[in-house]
């Protein structure tokens, strides 16, 4: 049995407790059997991290992906190889806004790096921009749309379930995001009234 041990962060450098930390089977989804001691005591898979952003586990030497999430943003680390006799640790490092608070949208750039979840008020046509999409792997979007529905321009990196633009209705319109290094695929998950 291998000990690997991690702390998950902030770019500011603050820990984040309660992150929820999945072990897998290289490039599977089956879930790998971990332990609290060099092999004796299981351990709940996915585990979670503790007080001071840290957590740990013990595992028979192989290639594991490891998977961390805060809130809506997801981290994994491919192809992790815990052998005998090599040190077993890292780093994860989250951007500094991974707790969800509504990022209110000033002009008409949504910039990733300041957040997951944002929010935009909308009285015409409006045309929207993505940027720093390395900084997240998706967000969600509010759009409220004053004054009745609008026209929305998206950018042409957004792929649509069916190459469909949703079509935006007169309340108010969540959107989520999730980037996969190329293109965001979006979609409308929710219209509300008010």
């Amino acid at each position: 049995m291998i000990r690997y041990e991690d702390v998950v962060q902030q770019r500011d450098g603050d820990v984040v407790a309660g992150a929820t930390v999945t072990i897998y089977d290289t490039g599977t989804t089956d879930l790998v059997t971990i332990y609290s001691d060099d092999g004796i005591t299981p351990k709940d898979n996915p585990t979670t991290t503790d007080a001071d952003g840290v957590y740990f586990f013990w595992a028979a030497a192989g290639t594991y992906d490891i998977r961390v999430q805060v809130g809506s943003v997801v981290k994994t680390t491919p192809a992790v190889s815990l052998a005998v006799g090599t040190a077993a640790s890292g780093e994860v490092v989250f951007p500094a806004a991974i707790i969800e608070k509504a990022v209110a949208v000033a002009a008409l750039d949504v910039d990733a790096s300041l957040g997951n979840y944002f929010s935009k008020t909308v009285s015409g046509p409006t045309t929207l921009t993505f940027s720093n999409e390395a900084a997240v792997a998706s967000f969600s979007l509010e759009i409220t749309n004053s004054g009745g529905a609008q026209t929305l321009t998206w950018p042409a990196s957004v792929r649509w379930p069916g190459d469909t633009i949703p079509t935006p209705t007169t309340g108010v319109d969540l959107y989520v995001f999730a980037y996969n290094g190329a293109v965001w695929r979006g979609a409308l998950a929710a219209s509300y009234v008010s």
